[in-house]
């Protein structure tokens, strides 16, 4: 009887959760489309490595990017477990990116601890034209420790290659990218969008306490601003500015903002978002 009452309460709050979301979503006023921003298929040709901090942050930022680049994309994945990993964490969220991995045909380099030096090989050896890792307006501390080892690994990289430099591809997970920072996209219809989610639900069961209609109303809304049902986003930029806009993040520590606090709020998330893009972005 207790677990039937547990279960049906936890069922209203999701429901609960689900209907303020989707009326944060619809206070977020979508004018027009964004004219700047362009279709990743024009850069399809390019070699791309992606940056997986953890498990599921491929499919959740990047699903469509790396159906479009195919064999040109290659990843590392860090292994990255948050601060109080449960038991036997470290082998789920392989098994299951390698699940993630065989339906997206994704080929990727599991580091086994050695981030900065096992990068900087795998660059050299690769020389990716673009390099994807997660947007740098983020709550959560390892997407930021990636791009400080992905810049330890270019540093170390351009000593020998001195004229090496890589485009810096930036994808959204939680925080989401603004209409004014969205240099790039992949549209999705509602079917794309829908198989996105089913594949997310179908392979990281450990992780089904995150919110993906939350998620997804962040897609939908970035569809919005350019047209179409769904995108996913990207903000594309060189190496040093790049670099210039990290080193801006690391030193003011954006943990003073609060953005953990404000994730939950579609609209308060992406008004901190932009605040902080401005901020640090440009």
């Amino acid at each position: 009887m207790k677990k039937t009452i547990k279960k049906s309460i936890l069922y209203t709050m999701k429901l609960q959760k689900k209907a303020k979301w989707f009326i944060e979503y619809k206070g977020v006023k979508t004018k027009y489309p964004i004219l700047q921003a362009n279709d990743v298929h024009l850069l399809a040709s390019k070699k791309v490595l992606m940056l997986i901090p953890h498990a599921d942050d491929e499919l959740i930022g990047g699903s469509q990017l790396i159906k479009v680049f195919g064999s040109n994309l290659k990843a590392f994945y860090f292994g990255f477990l948050g601060p109080i990993p449960p038991k036997n964490s470290a082998q789920i969220r392989l098994s299951e990116l390698k699940k993630s991995s065989e339906k997206l045909m994704l080929k990727f380099y599991a580091s086994t601890g050695n981030h900065s030096n096992e990068l900087t090989e795998v660059i050299r050896d690769m020389k990716p034209e673009i390099i994807a890792l997660p947007f740098l307006i983020d709550w959560q501390p390892e997407h930021l420790e990636s791009g400080k080892i992905l810049d330890q690994a270019l540093q170390k990289t351009q000593q020998d290659f001195p004229s090496y430099h890589p485009q810096i591809c930036m994808y959204q997970i939680s925080v989401p990218i603004t209409e004014e920072f969205i240099t790039h996209y992949l549209p999705m219809s509602k079917v794309d969008h829908t198989l996105k989610w089913r594949l997310f639900n179908d392979v990281y069961s450990s992780q089904n306490y995150i919110p993906a209609p939350r998620f997804m109303l962040q897609e939908r809304l970035s569809g919005q601003f350019l047209g179409y049902y769904a995108a996913e986003v990207f903000t594309l930029t060189s190496y040093s500015d790049w670099r210039v806009c990290l080193s801006k993040v690391v030193e003011y520590d954006i943990k003073n903002f609060y953005l953990d606090k404000k994730i939950g709020n579609i609209k308060k998330i992406r008004l901190a978002s932009q605040y902080l893009s401005k901020e640090f972005l440009t």
